[in-house]
């Protein structure tokens, strides 16, 4: 293709943006950013660089790569929703209209980066103007630009092929893996811990966020290799995902023809085409009353929830024995596990069911029924998911009496964030869903765990299946009667918009 053909193609990518859901990203990036710096203020800690440039780990080394996942994700909704806004049956290269989706993505993500730094930029400036580590902010912004983009040749594919839940998954195993593998004796090995391993010199922490000791190998270390390794790895994907493209994307004119049908053949096939135009017997039209509990399961065994839920035990396995603490184990479960399966399970208990809306809510069965068994259902995922996560975590030697309680608040809990997420992707768009909810992850990982979490947990909700659990029976009764009335008093909205789906 052309450079003019690639350069209208490009335009175009931008002026899709300004009605793009994706701009909830560089959002929820400024918005991480802020509450980051006011979290740095209360505690009283310092408000040198150093404290200031270190806030941005938890950013760097578990959102920046699933934030750009799921901007990626967001774009591809969009063009789906629309049809691509007509360019499908335009001459143009699906190949090069992905290149040029992935470069407007990229400068967003840096976008975004830059933003996550603003707030502690602006605080560093006016408490010490005359040492600004222009610098040193803006390598940050370029390694966790570089780090946050380097799968997305593959992320393309399967944004494509795959769906949202793909790349998602994908993202937080890969930014999983590089957190747990970027201070390894042998990181240069692999690949997932190079864009960690080029932020820490940078943010001045270990991968865990404790701030490196003046002795500290890392202090001194050059983030050069990693980002060259970094950037290798991205070239290569890059290519791979140019041939991979070419080959996806055949054109109709290399697709091999039909083989000729038989004359005896089209002459049986003819009478049955013709026969559906014949009238259709006269009397009143009966709604039918399929079964409504038996028919939940069928519907969900196509959705991404079929390899989902097995990804995330996978996931929780591999803290058990990758730390082998109750800690660790415990606070994966109830802080990341449950409250990102149950938005997903929300968001998918949805999209799996929206294009067959209009013939199911034309059943004999109320609507308030329909919505019940697609809730109960979806919660009946959720408890085989806490119940394994329970047994992996006793696994650990974990206090069986708090893992119990923390079954019991992680039901509740993951009631309440489904129902939740299940009404703002049925009023809303699932985009919206995953951002409000990704907020409200990052603000209650902060509130609700650390040394925050003694008095601020009751303000995070995402994290309230954690800290109620070591704090008796008393207080997980409460908290557990207040998430399921919570979720409860949401299902008449959710009914409200099922009426009036978008």
């Amino acid at each position: 293709m052309s450079g003019r053909a690639m350069s209208g193609m490009l335009l175009a990518e931008i002026r899709r943006w300004p009605r793009s859901g994706a701009w909830i990203v560089p959002l929820l990036g400024l918005a991480f950013g802020t509450v980051q710096v006011v979290i740095v203020r209360a505690t009283g800690a310092t408000t040198g660089w150093n404290s200031l440039i270190a806030g941005a780990v938890m950013w760097a080394t578990s959102l920046s790569g699933p934030a750009a996942a799921l901007l990626l994700a967001l774009v591809h909704i969009r063009e789906r929703r629309a049809r691509g806004g007509g360019a499908w049956w335009r001459p143009g290269s699906p190949v090069t209209a992905g290149l040029c989706r992935m470069l407007v993505c990229a400068v967003v993500v840096a976008f975004t980066n830059l933003l996550v730094l603003a707030p502690a930029a602006v605080i560093g400036r006016l408490a010490a103007p005359a040492t600004f580590p222009t610098a040193r902010l803006l390598a940050l912004a370029g390694a966790l630009t570089l780090g946050a983009i380097v799968l997305y040749p593959v992320l393309e594919l399967l944004a494509a092929h795959w769906g949202t839940a793909a790349v998602l998954i994908l993202a937080a195993v890969w930014t999983l893996a590089g957190v747990l593998t970027a201070e390894h004796p042998q990181w240069m090995l692999i690949p997932p811990a190079w864009p960690v391993r080029a932020v820490l010199p940078l943010l001045g922490t270990h991968a865990n966020g404790i701030a490196l000791a003046p002795d500290d190998p890392l202090t001194v270390e050059s983030p050069t290799t990693a980002l060259l390794l970094t950037a290798a790895t991205l070239l290569i994907l890059l290519v791979v995902h140019l041939l991979a493209g070419r080959i996806l994307h055949r054109p109709h004119s290399q697709a091999r023809p039909a083989a000729p049908q038989s004359a005896q053949r089209q002459a049986r096939e003819v009478p049955a085409a013709t026969a559906s135009f014949a009238p259709l017997p006269a009397g009143p039209v009966r709604r039918t009353r399929p079964p409504l509990l038996l028919g939940q399961p069928g519907s969900l065994r196509r959705t991404p929830l079929s390899w989902l839920i097995p990804a995330g035990l996978v996931l929780q396995l591999g803290v058990v024995l990758l730390w082998r603490s109750p800690g660790y184990a415990e606070g994966f479960a109830e802080l990341v596990l449950v409250p990102v399966g149950a938005v997903l399970l929300g968001i998918i208990g949805w999209t799996s069911t929206r294009d067959a809306w209009p013939a199911i809510a034309i059943t004999r069965h109320r609507l308030g029924r329909i919505m019940l068994a697609r809730l109960l259902t979806l919660e009946v995922v959720l408890t085989f998911t806490v119940l394994i996560a329970g047994l992996l975590t006793l696994a650990t030697g974990a206090d069986p009496g708090r893992t119990l309680r923390a079954a019991l608040l992680s039901l509740a809990v993951g009631w309440m964030l489904l129902v939740a997420a299940f009404w703002l992707t049925v009023r809303w768009s699932p985009g919206l869903t995953a951002a409000v909810n990704g907020i409200g992850l990052i603000v209650s990982l902060v509130l609700g765990a650390g040394a925050l979490a003694t008095s601020l947990w009751p303000y995070a909700p995402w994290a309230w299946a954690h800290t109620p659990a070591s704090l008796g029976r008393t207080t997980t009764a409460l908290i557990a009667m207040a998430a399921l009335l919570l979720g409860t008093a949401v299902t008449p909205l959710v009914a409200s918009a099922l009426r009036r789906p978008r």
